[in-house]
């Protein structure tokens, strides 16, 4: 998937799902290793999830 256009608003602070099949080639969950400092990982395997343009932390 390249890119989906939402006809909704996502507000801070709010954790979302995203669905489907082929998302990615492995599932999991970060790992404390995958934290930098206080920031949650933004990319896990490769994959990767823009909201309005600015990376999102992946769970």
């Amino acid at each position: 998937m390249r890119s989906v256009d939402l006809s909704f608003q996502v507000q801070r602070p709010t954790w979302i799902s995203i669905l489907g099949t082929n998302l990615s080639a492995t599932t999991r969950s970060w790992n404390l290793s995958d934290v930098v400092g206080d920031n949650l990982p933004t990319v896990l395997d490769g994959v990767s999830v823009r909201i309005n343009g600015k990376p999102a932390y992946i769970y």
